[in-house]
């Protein structure tokens, strides 16, 4: 019976230790990743991706959801004749964004947008300027994943990068 008991404690311990770490946004929305490094926006209730790729920053009120991802889709369709580490690399390299804003009482995407597009859209939903990109996915990447990652390269205008949550390791 003891070691019984033993066993289950052992099982538990392993099954919390591995948890999904990716921050919960609010009751219904969370980052979530996949084993090809990439993080996605999704709807907890269903697990459905509301916004797909590797998410880097991400900022977020009661009304919107804002994320700055890199651009894959040029960089891998150039590539595909290299094979898929490859073309992950040629992402992660990437000085490419792409900017979402996701819209929580409708569930509405908007996006992609280059930065142009996407500071014109924040105006015209009405997007708090208070509102930036003020939190990083940096560590999950780094923690015993990718070191490859082009998280160096901030821009002031759309990262609040005096109050940049997660992104603690840029700064050697």
């Amino acid at each position: 019976m003891k070691n019984l008991l033993s066993i289950i404690l052992i099982i538990s311990i392993v099954l919390t230790s591995c948890e999904d770490s990716m921050p919960v946004i609010n009751k219904e929305y969370k980052l979530q990743y996949d084993r090809n490094s990439n993080i996605y926006l999704v709807k907890i209730k269903n697990e459905e991706a509301l916004i797909g790729g590797h998410i880097m920053f991400y900022g977020y009120n009661k009304n919107f959801i804002i994320v700055q991802q890199k651009f894959p889709q040029n960089i891998t369709e150039a590539n595909l004749a290299n094979n898929y580490n490859d073309r992950q690399k040629a992402v992660f390299k990437s000085n490419l964004s792409e900017y979402y804003i996701f819209k929580i009482d409708t569930d509405s995407v908007f996006g992609p947008f280059d930065k142009k597009e996407y500071l014109s859209v924040r105006k015209s939903l009405n997007i708090p300027s208070i509102l930036k990109l003020n939190h990083s996915t940096l560590s999950h990447y780094t923690n015993g994943q990718r070191k490859d990652v082009g998280y160096k390269i901030m821009d002031e205008d759309v990262i609040d990068i005096k109050n940049l949550e997660g992104n603690e390791s840029v700064y050697f």
